[in-house]
C-alpha cells in the first residue's frame, strides 16, 4: 500500500502555465483603461461641470441655482441639512407639540421628477398619524389615528355638539323661497350672495352695501323724507346723522323750523316741524328719534317677515338701551372659513350644482345649521382604489407646514434674497459666508390662540 508521501512524489512543481496573452499585457491595459476614464471624466467636466455627478435632474423650483451645490450641500455628497433649507425658505413648524419632526428631506426628494419633489405621499403622513404621538396637554386636538380617507372621522363642524356660532339672525330658507322680493330684483339664488375669491378657494364675505342694502336699506323718517343711516358701527351712525340732519336744517330751514298761516282759502295752518330753541337741541332731539327706531328690540313674538327691518332685525343687542345711550351691538364672529385644518377649492367643484354639496340651505331656518357637505358625500368621488376616483391623498387638503391661514406670521417669516444669489454671481454658501448675502427671518413667537390651534 503507497502512502501519501510516495503519491507526493510523482507530481512535478518544475513546470509553470504560460502566461496568456491579457496577463502579460496586464499593466498595459490597466494604464489604458484608467487613460480613458480620466478622459472621459475630463470631458465629462468639460462639458458638464459639477452636474454630471447629479444622480437626477434639479427640480424647477431649485433650477436657478442648480450647478451651485454647495448652496445646498455642505458636505460633498453628504444629505441636504434644514439649515440648507432654511437659509431661503420661511420657518415653518407643523405644530409646536410634535413629538418628533421630520427633515425637509424625508418629505421632498431632490434630483427626482418635479412632481415627486412637490408632493408628498400619503405614506408619509401616515407614518405619523397613524399613530399621532403629541406633547400637547390632555393629548392630540385631531383624530390620533387616521390612515386612509375612508378611516377620515367626520368634519369637525359637522360634529356633534358644534354648531354655528355666529351671533347674527339669518334664514336660508326664507332668503331662497320669499316671495315678497321687488319685482326688478330676480327670485335669490346661491350665487346671489355667494361668490368666490378670485383664487376660486373659499367665498367673498357678505357685504351688507353689496348684497342686503337692495332689500334691507337703513332708511328712517326724518323731519323732511327719509334719512338713510350706514350699515356702520353705532358712533359712527349716530355723527352720520348728525351730519346729516344738519344739512336738511339748513337746506331745509323754512319747512322744518316755520309754520304756514292759513291766510288763503282751503290752506290750513301748520306749526313748525321742529320747535327747538337751538341746533343742538334739534340735533339732539331728531337723533334721538332715528335711533330709537334703528335700535328697536327684536321681538321673537312678532313674525319675522312683519318685525322691523331695522338693526336688530339681523344683529344682536348687548343688553338695553337707555335714551341717549349708544346701542351695543355683539360682534356677529362669522366664520371666514369653516375648515381652519384643511384646504378647499370650489373652482374645482363648479361642474356641481351648489345644491349638490350645500342640499340642508334651502330648508335652513336658523342660524346655528351648519350647511357644509359631510364627509360621506365627499367619499362618493374620492374613494379609495377607483378607477375614477378623484383622489384621496392627504395633500389634496391638507399641508404640513402652511401660513397662508396667518398674514402677520407668514410676513414676519419672509426673507429676502439678493438677486446675485439666485443667477449665480454670488455664492454665499448656506453655511458660511458674508452675514448680508442672506436676510435672516424676523422671530416669531406664536400666540396663545395659535397654540391652541395648533397640533
Amino acid at each position: 500500500m503507497r502512502s501519501s508521501k510516495d503519491l507526493a512524489k510523482r507530481l512535478r512543481f518544475d513546470r509553470f502555465p504560460a502566461l496568456d496573452t491579457f496577463r502579460r499585457r496586464f499593466f498595459v491595459v490597466g494604464a489604458v483603461a484608467a487613460l480613458v476614464g480620466f478622459g472621459v471624466w475630463l470631458g465629462f467636466t468639460s462639458l458638464f461641470g459639477k452636474r454630471q455627478y447629479l444622480p437626477g435632474p434639479v427640480s424647477q423650483n431649485h433650477a436657478t441655482f442648480g450647478a451651485q451645490c454647495e448652496n445646498c450641500h455642505a458636505i460633498p455628497f453628504a444629505s441636504v441639512q434644514d439649515e440648507a433649507c432654511l437659509h431661503c425658505h420661511a420657518t415653518r413648524t407643523h405644530s409646536p407639540f410634535v413629538a418628533r419632526d421630520a427633515a425637509c428631506r424625508d418629505c421632498h426628494v431632490e434630483h427626482r421628477r418635479v412632481e415627486v419633489f412637490l408632493s408628498v405621499s400619503s405614506r408619509t403622513c401616515v407614518d405619523c398619524h397613524g399613530s399621532l404621538e403629541s406633547k400637547r396637554p390632555g393629548g392630540p386636538a385631531v383624530q390620533a389615528s387616521i390612515t386612509t380617507f375612508a378611516a377620515h372621522p367626520e368634519f369637525t363642524p359637522l360634529r356633534p355638539g358644534h354648531h354655528d356660532e355666529a351671533a347674527i339672525r339669518f334664514n336660508h330658507k326664507l332668503h331662497l323661497t320669499s316671495d315678497r322680493m321687488p319685482p326688478e330684483q330676480p327670485r335669490l339664488v346661491c350665487a346671489s350672495c355667494h361668490l368666490p375669491q378670485s383664487d376660486g378657494k373659499l367665498m367673498q364675505p357678505i357685504v351688507f352695501e353689496r348684497h342686503c342694502r337692495r332689500c334691507h336699506p337703513q332708511q328712517v323718517p326724518g323731519p323732511v323724507g327719509g334719512i338713510e343711516a350706514p350699515h356702520r358701527d353705532p358712533a359712527v351712525i349716530r355723527d352720520e346723522l348728525i351730519a346729516r340732519l344738519l344739512v336738511l336744517g339748513v337746506d331745509n330751514a323754512e319747512t322744518i323750523f316755520q309754520g304756514t298761516q292759513g291766510t288763503l282759502p282751503g290752506i290750513r295752518p301748520r306749526p313748525p316741524i321742529d320747535d327747538s330753541r337751538s341746533l343742538r337741541e334739534y340735533q339732539a332731539k331728531w337723533v334721538e328719534k332715528l335711533e330709537s327706531q334703528l335700535y328697536a328690540p327684536f321681538d321673537e313674538r312678532q313674525p319675522l317677515l312683519e318685525h322691523n327691518k331695522y338693526c336688530f332685525l339681523c344683529h344682536v343687542q348687548e343688553g338695553t338701551r337707555a335714551p341717549g345711550e349708544l346701542a351695543r351691538v355683539v360682534k356677529t364672529n362669522i366664520p371666514a372659513r369653516w375648515l381652519v385644518r384643511g384646504e378647499f377649492s370650489h373652482r374645482r367643484h363648479d361642474t356641481l350644482r351648489c345644491q349638490v354639496c350645500h342640499a340642508a340651505s334651502e330648508g335652513s331656518e336658523r342660524t346655528s345649521d351648519v350647511n357644509l357637505p359631510p364627509r360621506q358625500l365627499c367619499q362618493n368621488c374620492h374613494t379609495e382604489d377607483a378607477t375614477r376616483s378623484a383622489g384621496t391623498a392627504c395633500m389634496l387638503c391638507h399641508f404640513y407646514h402652511d401660513t397662508s391661514k396667518d398674514a402677520a406670521l407668514r410676513a414676519c417669516r419672509r426673507m429676502e434674497l439678493p438677486l446675485g444669489l439666485l443667477i449665480g454671481n454670488e455664492l454665499p454658501s448656506a453655511h458660511g459666508g458674508p452675514e448680508s448675502a442672506i436676510a435672516s427671518p424676523a422671530p416669531c413667537t406664536p400666540t396663545p390662540s395659535e397654540l391652541r390651534s395648533a397640533d
